[in-house]
């Protein structure tokens, strides 16, 4: 018997069968509705990791401009379960939802806090259940600083920077006073420019907005009354609120899914360091 040939024959096979499943994959298996669900669910970030909690902003912003581009889909629900993440991330998202040509309605599930709020509030409508984790609106940067563990085992750190303030955040020395002063500025603006889209998002003026947005947490059942969300509901009010916005009487949801590549699994395996403003 010659295996070589049986071996090849088999490959041949393989190939083909992979190449059919492909075919019929496309041409049987493409996604029609006239309502999209998009899904925030997780640490809103910048990146893809296949194994992590986390939601990537360009997956998602990908999903709505396909939305946009889509004459089929006639509306969208982003449906949101976050405590936010990445500054950047969230507001690439907030970008995308503004740019949507047609309703959206956002639906708050568990939580919908700082970064994910901020997504929320570019939708035109935001529903919200009765006992869902809302607002934390604020921003902030952390990263281990481990000076003090060095110095205890005698460990010297040595870098070479010119301008002295190169290595600014560097987790093996302490900041400087006037670096301190730096960050606070940095926190300050992203909070100003976080607060200020926000209000307008909700028709709100930023003073009004003030007193929700000092990094508290407010019920679902709250936040209808401070003007932080339209109504109290869930999946179903939130498909009518839909239909109604979009004139839908026979609605059909279809819901994207963030889909992933060898590389974003290696990432996800191996993490990496990330140091950035989080909302």
């Amino acid at each position: 018997m010659n295996w070589f040939k049986i071996l090849s024959v088999f490959i041949v096979l393989l190939g083909f069968a992979l190449s059919l499943g492909f075919l019929l994959g496309v041409v049987f298996q493409v996604p029609y509705g006239n309502i999209a669900v998009v899904k925030v669910y997780g640490e809103i970030t910048t990146g893809s990791q296949l194994l992590s909690n986390a939601v990537d902003a360009q997956a998602v912003v990908d999903q709505l401009r396909e939305v946009n581009a889509n004459p089929l889909i006639e509306a969208v629900i982003i449906d949101i379960n976050s405590g936010g993440g990445s500054s950047v991330a969230s507001s690439e998202i907030v970008d995308a939802v503004k740019k949507l040509n047609k309703p959206s309605v956002a639906l708050i599930r568990e939580v919908g806090a700082s970064g994910a709020y901020w997504v929320a509030s570019a939708a035109d409508y935001i529903i919200a259940h009765n006992l869902s984790l809302i607002g934390s609106l604020g921003v902030n940067m952390q990263y281990l600083e481990y000076s003090g563990l060095l110095e205890r085992f005698n460990v010297s750190y040595v870098n070479l920077t010119y301008p002295r303030h190169k290595d600014i955040l560097s987790q093996y020395r302490p900041l400087t006073e006037l670096e301190r002063d730096w960050v606070n500025e940095w926190l300050e603006e992203a909070y100003n420019y976080l607060v200020s889209d926000v209000a307008s998002n909700l028709n709100l003026t930023k003073e009004e907005l003030m007193p929700y947005a000092n990094g508290s947490v407010f019920l679902g059942s709250q936040s209808v009354s401070y003007g932080l969300i339209d109504e109290t509901g869930g999946w179903d009010k939130a498909l009518n609120k839909t239909m109604e916005l979009a004139n839908i009487t026979e609605p059909m949801t279809i819901t994207y899914r963030e889909e992933h590549n060898l590389l974003e699994l290696i990432n996800g395996l191996t993490g990496g360091k990330d140091i950035s403003i989080k909302t």
